[in-house]
C-alpha cells in the first residue's frame, strides 16, 4: 500500500511538472508568434490567451482527479476557474497595453507564474516530500537564465550588427556601443569616437561622422556643413568614405578642382527640424560654416499626426505621446529585451522609435485617437512650424553671414516600403516641398529643387528616402554640379581669395 502511494506520489509530481512544461512552453509559442508577427493579429493571439487561461482549470482537474476524488476536484477545480476567470477580467481591465508586444509577453509570464503557484498549493502535500527537487529545479531555472543574460550581453557588447545594438542596448550597456548618446541640447547627439561593428563607420572626437576635422577653420578653407537627420547622415550607406558629405567634398575637389573646400557631415538620425534648430544654434555654428547644406522635412511629417489640440510649435507633445511605458525590469536585462521584443535601447537612452500607431490596439482605436484618418490630420495641422524652423535657421545664418542651400526632398515609389504607397505620407513630403519653395524666396537662401533632379530608380535607393551607394554617388555628382554651377562660378573674388 505505501508502495502504490509513493508510486502515486511520484506520479503527481511528475504530472505536476509536465503540467508545467506544458503551460510554460505554449506561453512562450503564443508570446514568440504574436511579438514576431503583425500587430494586426493582436485579436487573434489574445484569443488564444484566453483560451489558454480557461483550459487551465481543466488541466488542473484532469491531473487532480488521477489521486482524489470526485467532490474535492470539482470544488478545487471551481475555485481556480473562478481565479482565472477574475485574472482574464483584470487583463481585460487594461486591454489597451496588451497590444504592446513586450506588455503582451509580460501578461502572459504573469499568467504563467500565477497558475504555477495554484498547482503546486493543490499538490502541496505531494510537492514539500520532494523539496530537495525542488530547489534544484529553481536554481537551475535562475542559473540559467543567468547563464542566457550573461551570453545575451556579450553578443550585444561583441557580436551584434549596429541595428541590433540600437535595437536592444541601453547606452550603459556597452559603453560606446551605441551609435547614439543622450545631449541636452539637443536631445541626443553622435556618440564621439564611435566605430561602427564593420569598422567601417566611424565618428570622429567632436561626434560627427567621418574623419577628424579642425574645429577652429583652416585659413584659406571654405567650410560646408551638410544638417539634416538620416538622409543627410546617409544612414543606409555603411562605409563612411561612401556617405553623400564625404563624396561631395571628393566630387568638388577632383572635378571641379575646388580643393580649398571642407565638407562637414552635421546629420544626425532621427532629427526632425526642431532638433536641427538646436543642433545648428548649439553645435554647427561653432565649426563657423561658410554653407550650410540644409536636407530636413521627412520625419516632421509625422510631427502633424496628432490630434489638433495637441499640435504646437514645442513638440514634446509628440515626444511625450511617442514614449513606450516600458517595464522597469527591461531596463536591466538585455535578455529580457531580446525574447520580449520590446525596444528600450533608443527610448532609454536616446531616441524613440516614434511609431505611436503601433503602441494602439487597432487602426481604428489610432483614427479614434486622432478623430479622423492620418490624412485627416496632416489636413487639420498644416506644417507652420516646419516652415518656422526652416526660417529661422536661415535668419541664423543671414546673421552669421552664412549661406543656406535649402533642397527639396526626393522620394521614390519604386520600393517595397510602405511609406512610399501611404497616401497621407507622400501628402505631407509634397507639402513640406512647396514650403521648402517658399522659404526658399528669402534673398538668404539658395533654393536647390533636388526632388526634380533624383533619379527615380530603385539602384538608387533602399526605401523611400534613402539612398544605397549608388544613390549617394549620384546625390554628391548632383549637388557638386548644383553648387559649381550657382554659387562658385559666380564668385570669382572668392575664388581668387582662396
Amino acid at each position: 500500500m505505501d508502495g502504490n502511494r509513493s508510486i502515486n506520489s511520484d506520479k503527481n509530481i511528475i504530472s505536476l511538472f509536465l503540467t508545467l512544461g506544458f503551460l510554460f512552453l505554449t506561453y512562450l509559442a503564443v508570446g514568440y508568434f504574436y511579438i514576431y508577427n503583425s500587430e494586426s493579429y493582436f485579436y487573434f493571439y489574445y484569443t488564444i490567451f484566453l483560451i489558454l487561461n480557461l483550459l487551465i482549470p481543466v488541466i488542473v482537474v484532469y491531473v487532480y482527479n488521477q489521486f482524489h476524488d470526485t467532490r474535492k476536484v470539482f470544488l478545487k477545480g471551481g475555485i481556480v476557474f473562478l481565479l482565472v476567470l477574475l485574472y482574464a477580467m483584470y487583463t481585460m481591465r487594461y486591454y489597451p497595453n496588451m497590444a504592446k508586444k513586450f506588455y503582451f509577453f509580460y501578461y502572459l509570464f504573469i499568467n504563467f507564474i500565477i497558475f504555477a503557484c495554484i498547482l503546486l498549493a493543490i499538490f502541496w502535500e505531494q510537492a514539500k516530500k520532494k523539496k530537495l527537487e525542488i530547489i534544484l529545479l529553481v536554481c537551475t531555472i535562475i542559473t540559467m537564465f543567468f547563464f542566457f543574460e550573461g551570453a545575451s550581453r556579450y553578443w550585444i557588447c561583441n557580436i551584434a550588427d549596429e541595428n541590433q545594438v540600437i535595437r536592444y542596448a541601453l547606452a550603459e550597456d556597452c559603453g560606446n556601443r551605441l551609435k547614439y548618446e543622450k545631449h541636452v541640447y539637443p536631445r541626443y547627439v553622435l556618440t564621439p569616437n564611435w566605430t561602427s561593428p564593420s569598422a567601417l563607420n566611424i565618428h570622429n572626437t567632436e561626434g560627427y561622422r567621418g574623419e577628424e576635422f579642425s574645429v577652429e577653420k583652416p585659413s584659406g578653407t571654405f567650410r560646408i556643413v551638410a544638417i539634416g537627420s538620416s538622409t543627410t547622415y546617409t544612414e543606409s550607406v555603411d562605409n563612411y568614405q561612401n556617405s553623400f558629405t564625404y563624396l561631395l567634398e571628393k566630387e568638388l575637389h577632383e572635378k571641379y578642382n575646388l580643393t580649398y573646400i571642407e565638407v562637414i557631415n552635421g546629420g544626425v538620425g532621427g532629427y526632425l527640424s526642431y532638433d536641427t534648430l538646436i543642433n545648428f544654434e548649439f553645435r554647427i555654428l561653432d565649426l563657423d560654416p561658410d554653407m550650410i547644406l540644409l536636407y530636413e522635412g521627412f520625419n516632421d511629417v509625422r510631427v502633424r499626426v496628432v490630434p489638433s489640440e495637441l499640435y504646437s510649435g514645442d513638440p514634446s507633445y509628440f515626444l511625450e505621446i511617442q514614449e513606450h511605458d516600458l517595464p522597469s525590469y527591461l531596463d536591466n536585462s538585455v535578455f529580457l529585451r531580446i525574447v520580449t521584443g520590446a525596444n528600450p535601447g533608443l527610448l532609454k537612452s536616446v531616441m524613440s522609435d516614434y511609431r505611436f500607431e503601433g503602441t494602439l490596439i487597432t487602426e481604428t482605436k489610432y483614427f479614434d485617437y486622432l478623430n479622423g484618418t492620418q490624412m485627416d490630420a496632416l489636413l487639420r495641422n498644416p506644417p507652420v512650424y516646419f516652415e518656422r524652423n526652416l526660417r529661422v535657421i536661415s535668419a541664423i545664418a543671414d546673421e552669421f553671414n552664412i549661406s543656406v542651400v535649402l533642397s527639396t526632398l526626393a522620394t521614390t515609389n519604386e520600393t517595397t516600403d510602405g511609406r512610399a504607397l501611404s497616401e497621407y505620407y507622400m501628402y505631407g513630403v509634397a507639402e513640406h516641398n512647396e514650403v521648402i519653395k517658399k522659404v526658399g524666396e528669402m534673398k538668404s537662401v539658395i533654393l536647390f529643387d533636388f526632388a526634380g533632379i533624383m533619379p527615380k530608380e530603385g539602384k538608387y535607393w533602399t526605401d523611400v528616402m534613402h539612398e544605397t551607394e549608388d544613390g549617394a554617388q549620384k546625390k554628391a555628382e548632383i549637388y557638386a554640379a548644383f553648387l559649381y554651377d550657382n554659387y562658385f562660378t559666380y564668385n570669382h573674388e572668392l575664388q581668387n581669395e582662396k
